[in-house]
């Protein structure tokens, strides 16, 4: 499922106010979340239309050079490719940084406690 949090990981946007509103989002006000929920859920449609609208703008220009047949169907076909690869880049965005969160976390516990000590030698780094 698709959330606002997914959706700050795909925008383009500064990656310290990125990383920034990720780490607050939990905390603030339902409000402040609904006003963050409204952009993110804009961009995200902003994201598809102008995706879309710039793949047909392709689709045309390649049609003239070549004069096949327009499918009755371009839009909804290329709208729903891009839709796939958002959905795909969100999901990609969504697992790396889980990855990112678990390693922070282990890095964490690692540093305090004696974990570290007692992993083997050739496991520690340098």
């Amino acid at each position: 499922m698709i959330t606002a949090k997914n959706i700050l990981l795909v925008i383009p946007m500064n990656n310290e106010e990125r990383k920034n509103l990720l780490s607050k989002y939990d905390f603030f006000s339902d409000d402040e979340k609904w006003t963050i929920d409204k952009f993110c859920w804009k961009m995200f449609f902003w994201i598809i239309e102008e995706q879309t609208a710039y793949e047909i703008k392709l689709k045309l220009q390649d049609w003239e050079n070549t004069k096949d047949v327009l499918k009755e169907d371009l839009y909804q076909t290329v709208r729903q490719k891009v839709e796939e690869e958002l959905h795909r880049k969100i999901s990609s965005a969504e697992e790396a940084n889980s990855i990112e969160s678990v390693r922070a976390e282990l890095s964490q516990m690692m540093s305090s406690s004696d974990l570290k000590a007692r992993l083997p030698s050739n496991l520690q780094s340098k």
